[in-house]
């Protein structure tokens, strides 16, 4: 499958920019929906 390994912004008010990179993908780490809940997101801080 094709993944964006890189994005560009650009702040058109301030001219300034952003460039995130991605690298070393991994799939299927064993993460569950309840990983993603409200509660366990601020735990994850």
């Amino acid at each position: 499958y094709w993944r964006a390994d890189e994005m560009n912004m650009i702040n058109h008010q301030n001219g300034k920019s952003t460039r995130l990179v991605f690298s070393d993908f991994n799939f299927r780490t064993g993460l569950t929906d309840k990983d993603f809940n409200k509660n366990s997101l601020k735990r994850a801080r």
